[in-house]
């Protein structure tokens, strides 16, 4: 710390004595007394912020000759820039430019002389070609032409090779090329050792190139005009490629935050849980659990001794006194580690008090529970929904406060996970921690993998359940999770089609059917009653018949046609009669089902409607759709009928 101090403190001296000789030389004594204070003030707050920026006086001074004096350029150009800038916003506040260039080149050389008299410093063109990766400069290069382009084009349309705005376009290049060289502007995005320095490292690059053509546009004395559209490309250029080489940087470096770590013992000791000695004994050193102490008697009095209402509600919903307390695992951890270690089809009960808000692979989790637990097998957890987590931040911050405090964390926490190029960024940064999920989301992933719901309940502001494992996983690839998205159902024959449409509810939410209606059943019109799978904005999709647009699509591909019974799922349709099942497996469904004819209420009346129409059907095909069709249409137009 004492060294680097000495060295900012010999480096500024060398500067502003060189600063005041030539400003004594150029302007004599007599203008010294009126400019000396504020010249010499830019001066130094100019030297500051480039010696900072570049960090040429934290380098070791051996190695190669162009790595050692490349932070000293890089300053030299820092300083020209920032003093250009401030030249052209305050021209009456300073000196004329020849000083100040004349002081910087001087203090450069100076510095360097100082580095170089320290022997030991060879020059190699490999060691400036191996930081510099093709790749990234033809990527780098696509992007500065792209921009570019884009602006002069709207302009100029075409440029001649000998037009003034076309040579200024080259020595903008090379200026790019020599900044990029300097910066490293030019190395693999996977030479950074994190995100925060990749991004960092990028800004600074594009800072130095800023600084040396805002010092062209001052020697050059280009016009207002073109020196905003050069600054303005410089920006997005600036922007668009600092988001293209972290994308990259995301994409590359391989994510470890499921990596083995050793977590297992501090994972399963939770220092807000009582240990009751009563069922503690110690042998040869060793701490030694009773096999016989009941894992009800556990839960009781040790691992749920604080927290009578979260043992209450697992007691209530399930015998505890059938499983065996050596078959059960109990911790509070959001690392997968202490799930891999555990033998396969060896437990009956599974507990895990941490919020899977914070497990970075949700399903990857749920599996690995499905995988250890016998058929049968009990898994506990909680987690906080999106309606919970709201109500934390009303609560904490008052209506006004947490509404503002929540949009933010709902943009982060919920949309940034969710959309493809950003969700890589969010879960290098957040690692997947303090996820905001909503109950349907959550639920549904359990379902997916394989659990049934047995108990559900809020408690200290989480949401605690009770899963029952009753299958595998489902062996679907790529469970519904974007705005469009294909619905398993039944088509003619009984074969399994997938029908296009816009999502209006939670993400998983196809998985929760069954666990909806079994609490509580159909609403008038055949709907599931109180749905709160269905988002808000779904709602508003759903009056506007925009959701089912994308049927149309299974229209063309063949799987649907105009007017005909309406495509079900495999549990609604296990809803139906046995006849009426085996009956509408032998005709194609239809995008305007009989509904909207008749708008029956009930399940029985649905039934009756479908009938109808497939006895109407089998008499005459066409006219029965048509007659079905324009009677859907008057209902929908002209008395705004609904389906739900």
């Amino acid at each position: 710390m004492k060294k680097a101090l000495q060295a900012y403190l010999i480096n500024l001296l060398i500067y502003t004595a060189v600063f005041v000789l030539v400003l004594f030389v150029k302007t004599g004594l007599e203008s010294i007394n009126e400019k000396l204070f504020s010249s010499l003030f830019i001066f130094v707050f100019c030297w500051f912020a480039a010696a900072f920026l570049s960090g040429k006086l934290k380098r070791e001074k051996e190695g190669n000759l162009f790595e050692v004096i490349r932070p000293y350029l890089i300053s030299v150009f820092l300083m020209a820039g920032l003093r250009s800038l401030f030249w052209i916003v305050l021209p009456s506040w300073g000196l004329k430019k020849g000083v100040f260039v004349y002081s910087i080149t001087i203090a450069f050389f100076i510095e360097v002389m100082i580095v170089m008299l320290r022997g030991g410093l060879k020059f190699s063109f490999n060691a400036i070609l191996s930081n510099l990766s093709v790749k990234k400069f033809f990527t780098e290069l696509l992007i500065l032409f792209w921009v570019f382009g884009v602006i002069y084009f709207i302009r100029y349309k075409f440029l001649n090779p000998g037009d003034p705005v076309a040579e200024m376009l080259g020595i903008l290049f090379l200026l790019w090329l020599a900044s990029g060289i300097l910066s490293g502007l030019f190395r693999e995005c996977t030479a950074y050792e994190n995100i925060f320095r990749c991004v960092w490292g990028h800004i600074k690059n594009f800072i130095l190139f800023g600084c040396i053509t805002i010092f062209l546009i001052f020697l050059m004395q280009i016009s207002r005009g073109e020196a905003f559209k050069i600054v303005l490309g410089i920006s997005i250029y600036a922007v668009f490629s600092t988001a293209f080489t972290a994308v990259i940087y995301l994409n590359k470096i391989p994510d470890k935050t499921d990596a083995v770590s050793l977590k297992l013992l501090r994972a399963n000791i939770d220092r807000n849980f009582i240990l009751d000695f009563k069922a503690v004994e110690k042998h040869d050193g060793f701490i030694k659990i009773d096999r016989e102490v009941s894992i009800d008697r556990k839960l009781k009095e040790i691992y749920l001794a604080k927290s009578p209402e979260i043992y209450e509600f697992i007691s209530n919903s399930i015998d505890l006194k059938h499983i065996e307390a050596f078959r059960a695992e109990i911790l509070r951890s959001a690392d997968i580690y202490n799930l891999t270690v555990l033998e396969d089809g060896s437990l009956q009960l599974y507990c895990n008090w941490h919020e899977i808000n914070d497990f970075r692979r949700i399903n990857q989790n749920f599996i690995e529970v499905n995988n250890k637990l016998i058929p049968g097998g009990i898994f506990i957890g909680c987690l906080e929904s999106k309606m919970l987590r709201y109500k934390r931040f009303i609560k904490h911050y008052t209506y006004y406060l947490g509404n503002f405090f929540y949009f933010f964390d709902f943009i982060w926490h919920r949309v940034f996970p969710k959309i493809t190029v950003l969700k890589q960024f969010y879960f290098s940064i957040s690692k997947g921690k303090n996820r905001a999920l909503s109950l349907a989301e959550s639920l549904g992933r359990l379902y997916y993998c394989g659990f049934e719901i047995a108990a559900l309940k809020v408690i200290n502001d989480l949401y605690y359940f009770i899963g029952k494992k009753v299958k595998a996983p489902h062996e679907d690839k790529n469970p519904s999770y974007g705005p469009l998205f294909k619905m398993r159902r039944i088509g003619k024959d009984g074969k399994t089609i997938y029908v296009y449409k816009m999502r209006t509810m939670h993400p998983y939410s196809e998985y929760l059917q069954k666990f909806v209606f079994d609490r509580n059943q159909l609403q008038e019109g055949g709907k599931l009653k109180d749905d709160f799978r269905i988002t808000a904005w779904g709602k508003v999709l759903r009056k506007v018949w925009l959701d089912e647009l994308p049927m149309i699509i299974n229209f063309f591909k063949g799987d649907l046609k105009i007017v005909g019974v309406r495509p079900l799922s495999q549990h609604y349709l296990s809803l139906y009669s046995h006849e009426l099942q085996d009956r509408r497996k032998k005709y194609k469904p239809g995008l305007v089902p009989p509904f909207y004819k008749d708008m029956p209420k009930t399940l029985d009346e649905i039934m009756a409607s479908e009938n109808n129409y497939l006895n109407e059907y089998d008499k005459h095909p066409l006219l029965t759709d048509i007659k079905y069709f324009w009677y859907a249409f008057y209902n929908i137009v002209f008395k705004r009928a609904r389906s739900g």
